[in-house]
């Protein structure tokens, strides 16, 4: 079974994964194409946010509120960051622009959309057990690492497909990182969901 959720709606050009800022990683142009406007860098930044949000919200709702009664910690959200925090980490990526940390943050939910396709398709649905037998026999292919996008730089694609390879103790932890580069960068995004949760 595919899923329904859409590859990050960002039409982006560059990135690596241990460096987003070297030249070696300037976009290929292809004279041939024409060029669809960029998608509104807000709109993708929000997806990439609430996204990482669900998926994060155990890991840092263990990291600094172990001590909040649980009705008070499931009250609250988002999340608050956790005690080890990653302040080296976080720190490199508020110096990327505003493109490059866009790409960053495509790679890696482009990665966890790949990663929960996957687990999806092995676990069958959940809401069906009765199911799961017919299910795990005529399963899809799972999905090894991001598939080559022709309009990436090959090293961005390769870098995406490096991503498969993280354990996912780090690549939780590098999902944290974008997360909070994110709740940096659009402030909003928190104030919203408290608005709405309070409501």
């Amino acid at each position: 079974m595919r899923s329904t959720r859409a590859p990050s709606p960002t039409l982006t050009s560059f990135s690596g994964i241990s460096s987003y800022r070297t030249d070696p990683y300037k976009p290929l142009r292809d004279k041939s194409s024409t060029s669809t406007p960029p998608p509104d860098s807000y709109i993708v930044a929000r997806t990439h946010y609430d996204e990482l949000s669900k998926y994060l919200s155990s890991y840092l709702a263990k990291g600094s509120m172990s001590s909040l009664s649980p009705f008070a910690l499931s009250h609250v959200h988002p999340p608050a960051e956790p005690a080890n925090s990653r302040s080296t980490a976080r720190q490199k990526l508020t110096r990327l622009t505003r493109q490059q940390f866009q790409e960053l943050s495509t790679d890696v939910y482009d990665e966890l959309i790949r990663r929960k396709t996957n687990s999806d398709s092995v676990q069958g649905p959940s809401s069906f057990p009765f199911l799961c037998s017919l299910y795990t026999s005529s399963l899809v292919a799972l999905v090894p690492f991001l598939p080559v996008r022709d309009e990436f730089h090959p090293k961005r694609n390769q870098a995406r497909q490096k991503l498969a390879t993280l354990p996912i103790s780090r690549f939780r932890d590098l999902s944290s990182d974008v997360y909070y580069e994110l709740v940096r960068r659009y402030p909003e995004f928190k104030e919203e969901v408290r608005l709405i949760f309070r409501l």
